[in-house]
């Protein structure tokens, strides 16, 4: 699969009310105006597969993917938790790094469950909801340069974006070396560990350093010491 962009029709249509105009996209080119609403909700149309812990307090959802959707690994999308209210005021949005390769048949998100309207929603969502995605957004990819290292700095969820391109860089076949640092408080907050460990047996060019509060490698707050990247990065300097 390639990527990018699709003439393709969006997948669904959905609106916030707030007046007396709605907007119906009958695809990424052409739109047209209906009466009785207003601020769209455009998209694509997708449900929830599955929720896997991946690490302490760290919930992956797998969602459906929309066909036609294309995204570059490193991309961001908009997930919209439908509400029930017709005019859509109770729709809930919030941006999340996809972590799913392009070269799979899902949309790999993952987050810190916490205390939000959102993650609340979330969290309890019945397998086959159906959600809105808007996307995808972003230019956070691997560079084109295969002979310029790529050196990946990653604390807690923030991985996620890594995981795309790293997944995808393993399907690719890219030539980069590329080395990712992990870093969290505790090692059971490292959100999918052992699909990294596997990723680094199964890729020559990729170095993979994790970093807890127990490895010398961190100061006592939490910030990783910068002579680490030397010894790993620069080991002939």
């Amino acid at each position: 699969m390639r990527c990018g962009i699709s003439r393709s029709s969006c997948q669904g249509t959905w609106s916030r009310s707030s007046g007396d105009t709605r907007i119906e996209v009958e695809s990424v080119f052409t739109s047209r105006i209906i009466t009785t609403r207003r601020f769209p909700l455009l998209g694509y149309a997708s449900r929830l597969l599955s929720r896997t812990e991946v690490a302490q307090d760290t919930v992956a959802f797998r969602f459906e993917r929309p066909k036609d959707f294309l995204f570059r690994a490193g991309q961001s999308i908009d997930l919209t938790v439908l509400g029930v209210r017709p005019d859509g005021s109770d729709c809930l949005t919030h941006t999340f790094s996809i972590a799913s390769s392009p070269f799979i048949e899902e949309i790999l998100i993952a987050t810190r469950i916490r205390d939000s309207a959102f993650k609340r929603a979330l969290s309890i969502l019945p397998l086959g909801t159906h959600v809105n995605l808007i996307g995808p957004m972003g230019s956070f990819s691997l560079h084109r340069n295969t002979s310029k290292p790529a050196v990946f700095l990653a604390v807690g969820i923030g991985v996620t974006p890594f995981l795309s391109m790293l997944c995808s860089a393993a399907v690719d076949k890219a030539r980069h070396n590329i080395f990712l640092f992990y870093a969290n408080r505790y090692l059971e907050d490292a959100a999918f560990i052992d699909a990294l460990w596997d990723l680094e047996s199964s890729n020559t060019n990729f170095r993979f350093v994790q970093h807890s509060r127990a490895s010398t490698a961190l100061h006592g707050d939490g910030r990783v010491k910068l002579a680490i990247f030397d010894a790993r990065c620069f080991p002939n300097t």
